[in-house]
């Protein structure tokens, strides 16, 4: 019983201490978030795949008319489909809308604040974590910028789980608790189900604090901590790559390097 009160005052301590933040994203992010139509390419493009993923009960295949598959309907891979699954979740709940569209991108815009919350409690002070977390709850291009958290987007699912990732990943280079490294692990495996190659970003970004933390990473745990990002992250892409191969590869690979060498050449 000591524990268990024990562990109510800390949720309860913890709640006060984000609430204004929780207040902040909620006003900024979920006021009138239906009240425009979905008319951007991207946001529209992930409505109708959540959508033909339940009307046509598919929850596996993401399925689209993209110009990359040719412009013929079928199998989409140029993303991989858990933020798909939960922008699908959201029709489900909450009814084929544009704010369930768009829901689970502004609730992962208000969790990213969090995150940043803490991560900035843990380096400087919990005012420094305070502001800036509402600095980047304010940015406007979070706010309402292309792919923002207002919009139905894949760019803040695959943010909050990155800095999740790099969160777990320090505080595990402090103190090696057991529980930081399944975090990071969990997280790893969820930013690669979000957004596929694209989040090997996050993976760059912590390399210095695994390199100048090297022996808490090689361990004979951290095996274990790899599986389970291999358990979360592979079964999807070998299974797809099992039914179609040439298709697979083909959006991963060659369409993922194209578009990064179209938006270099660019002036």
């Amino acid at each position: 019983m000591v524990f268990e009160e024990r562990m109510k005052n800390v949720i309860y301590d913890e709640i006060i201490k984000i609430l204004p933040i929780l207040i902040a994203g909620f006003v900024l992010f979920y006021w009138n978030l239906g009240s425009t139509p979905i008319n951007v390419w991207d946001e529209s493009l992930y409505a109708n795949i959540a959508q033909d993923m339940i009307s046509y009960s598919n929850w596996l295949v993401p399925y689209s008319s993209y110009p990359a598959g040719g412009g013929t309907y079928g199998p989409f891979f140029e993303k991989f489909p858990l933020l798909y699954w939960l922008e699908a979740l959201s029709f489900v709940t909450l009814g084929q809308s544009e704010f369930a569209a768009r829901f689970h991108s502004a609730t992962f815009g208000i969790l990213s604040a969090v995150v940043i919350y803490y991560f900035g409690c843990r380096l400087f002070s919990r005012r420094a974590g305070f502001i800036s977390a509402i600095s980047f709850l304010t940015i406007p291009y979070i706010y309402a910028g292309k792919n923002a958290a207002r919009q139905g987007s894949l760019e803040t699912g695959m943010l909050f789980f990155g800095l999740c990732f790099i969160y777990f990943t320090y505080m595990y280079s402090k103190n090696g608790n057991f529980r930081w490294g399944v975090g990071w692990a969990i997280a790893a495996g969820l930013v690669v189900m979000s957004k596929g190659m694209a989040g090997g970003i996050f993976l760059i970004i912590v390399l210095p604090i695994v390199f100048t933390n090297l022996r808490k990473f090689i361990k004979p745990r951290s095996i274990g901590f790899a599986s389970i990002t291999c358990f979360l992250s592979l079964p999807w892409p070998l299974l797809m790559y099992k039914k179609y191969p040439n298709l697979f590869v083909n959006h991963i690979v060659r369409v993922t390097f194209e578009r990064r060498q179209h938006y270099s050449c660019e002036p």
